[in-house]
């Protein structure tokens, strides 16, 4: 299955490379340390590369909460770390948006030439 870019995933990885003190000096420790009992951890991201033999090529925003000045994360997670992707319900790549969306229709602009 081709993953597409941009696709909102939930991203299973080792706990073994999630708590690697270099991993969480980069993308902050998991809000629930204890959770690491079961070997998982889980992230929420944006795939950006499913195709990278090395990994899979993910945008993190979990430092936000720590370090609130610092960008998003780009980071490859090496393939023997995933345990499994978790696409989110839509599975539409989520195009980077200004703005709000409204369900209720726009008004006519006194300048529009079709109103």
């Amino acid at each position: 299955m081709d993953i597409a870019k941009h696709a909102q995933a939930a991203i299973a990885v080792s706990s073994e490379w999630r708590h690697l003190e270099a991993v969480e000096a980069f993308i902050a420790p998991p809000d629930n340390p204890e959770a690491k009992a079961d070997g998982s951890s889980v992230l929420e991201a944006q795939i950006l590369d499913a195709l990278d033999a090395r990994g899979l090529w993910i945008e993190l925003n979990s430092g936000q909460k720590k370090w609130p000045h610092r960008p998003t994360q780009k980071l490859m997670v090496p393939w023997q770390f995933v345990l499994a992707i978790i696409l989110q319900p839509d599975l539409e790549p989520q195009a980077k948006k200004i703005g709000y969306e409204t369900s209720e229709p726009l008004p006519a602009s006194p300048t529009d030439p079709k109103s």
